[in-house]
């Protein structure tokens, strides 16, 4: 096994973005073509496409609808001011129990989230404990609540406190619990490798939208924290710490494969899971100046 990260796009997934396109303009989701144009241009819907390759495409579509919402819910907490979002995410932590109206892209957002969380909840994962999918919800929503109370009292977390943290806000473990096998052989303990990836991609994450968020002033991106305790040039020592991720990402994965062919396929599924957010970021417009600094998915 080398060092790079394999990846695989779905074949189904062009063929669907403009059922998905249509879909979130009908839902009023967006409020103007521009806003859409913009969703295209960054490859927004490719984006389960990458992290998902070999989902069927009725399973497929719900996934990109899913998340579409979920990326412009992150722009939505970033630039709506007349939301109360502590709330706002308060309600969506029980989406069975949600209660949303359609008269602000907010709440019709909310509406479709509730729904489609529920949608892939009853069909789509394939986990024997239903609960899983739930709490994984629940831990997100709480991730996104600690950010957003963090920007409205102007506080900067710490730098251990955002390493423990980030990884739930950023919703690495909502596509970890999608692909997720019904079973597999209980020696197959992935725990510790899904969490070096989850770090992995966020901290490549944040590595590629440090422009981004200098220009929102946002310390929730681990570089710029590190740029806070020392004068020092900080990417180096990024660079460092990403492949030493990736080589003990890789150990653990070939030692894990030799438990059984079942585990084999899971942990290949979690490195294509790794290999797919790289492939998808690469030269991607999201992270770039002007696209979704200042100038947002959603204005």
């Amino acid at each position: 096994m080398n060092n790079q990260f394999p990846s695989a796009f779905n074949p189904h997934c062009l063929a669907l973005e403009p059922e998905i396109l249509r879909w979130a303009w009908n839902a009023g989701l967006f409020e103007e073509v521009a806003e859409l144009e913009r969703c295209r241009l960054q490859r927004i819907n490719s984006f389960p496409g990458f992290l998902f390759p070999s989902l069927p495409s009725d399973k497929l579509a719900p996934v990109m609808k899913f998340f579409l919402c979920l990326f412009l819910l992150d722009d939505l907490l970033d630039v709506e001011l007349d939301v109360d979002k502590i709330s706002y995410l308060e309600k969506l932590s029980c989406p069975t129990d949600a209660e949303f109206g359609e008269l602000t892209r907010t709440e019709r957002l909310g509406k479709q989230l509730s729904s489609l969380h529920q949608d892939i909840g009853n069909r789509i994962i394939d986990t024997l404990d239903e609960s899983e999918w739930e709490e994984a919800w629940e831990v997100y929503i709480s991730g996104l609540q600690w950010e957003v109370k963090n920007k409205s009292e102007g506080k900067i977390p710490s730098l251990s406190e955002y390493r423990i943290s980030r990884p739930y806000s950023s919703g690495v473990y909502l596509a970890i619990q999608l692909l997720r096998p019904a079973q597999f052989d209980e020696s197959c303990m992935t725990l510790y490798l899904e969490m070096d990836i989850a770090r992995f991609i966020c901290l490549s994450n944040d590595l590629d939208s440090l422009e981004k968020e200098h220009d929102l002033n946002d310390f929730h991106n681990e570089v710029r924290l590190l740029q806070l305790t020392t004068e020092k040039d900080v990417l180096p020592w990024v660079a460092e710490e990403l492949n030493s991720l990736r080589l003990k990402i890789f150990e653990l994965a070939a030692m894990l494969s030799q438990n059984s062919e079942s585990c084999g396929k899971w942990v290949s599924s979690l490195l294509h899971l790794v290999g797919g957010c790289m492939a998808w970021a690469s030269g991607n417009l999201r992270y770039q100046n002007k696209v979704n600094g200042k100038s947002r998915l959603i204005q």
